[in-house]
């Protein structure tokens, strides 16, 4: 049976007919040489699909980064310089409410928004959504969810003055 064939065929491959430990120093040792293996999924080398997802994170966490900064020092800067202002309360509100909410419910809340919103899938830069000009609206939410950071930022810059003897 061609069934046996392959299952034999895997088995002699992964090497299932060994103990477990010698398969584990086997995958380490392969690990530490840069083989990853082969994902079943897509037939390919995992290195070469990591690869071609690393542009894309290493892109999205700088923007990220730069986003975060951008938006969290001069808020704190306001927060500082306008202590106890309606300013100052509405962003310690939103930075408190961004603190209370983890991440991972912020994002998949805001994804069953948009699917009910516009009905496409919005999981991810691979896949089709949106088109904004030069960013489709899946990458421009991993951008804007970044906001979730913000408020660390902002505090902390806050705190800084406040400390630095500007304290209005």
């Amino acid at each position: 049976m061609p069934d046996e064939a392959i299952a034999a065929a895997l088995r002699a491959r992964y090497g299932l007919g060994q103990p477990v430990y010698i398969q584990y120093f086997k995958w380490m040792w392969r690990l530490f040489h840069g083989d990853m293996g082969r994902s079943m999924y897509y037939n390919r080398q995992v290195n070469e699909i990591i690869m071609e997802r690393v542009p894309w994170s290493a892109t999205i966490s700088l923007l990220s980064f730069v986003f975060v900064y951008a938006v969290g020092i001069p808020i704190g800067t306001l927060s500082a310089t306008h202590q106890y202002s309606i300013r100052d309360y509405f962003f310690t509100l939103v930075g408190f409410i961004g603190i209370a909410i983890p991440n991972f419910l912020f994002a998949l809340c805001s994804f069953m928004v948009l699917l009910c919103l516009y009905w496409q899938c919005c999981s991810g830069i691979i896949f089709k959504g949106i088109y904004l000009g030069f960013l489709e609206l899946t990458q421009l939410w991993d951008l804007l969810k970044t906001f979730m950071d913000t408020h660390y930022r902002y505090r902390d810059g806050r705190d800084l003055r406040i400390d630095s003897g500007n304290e209005g």
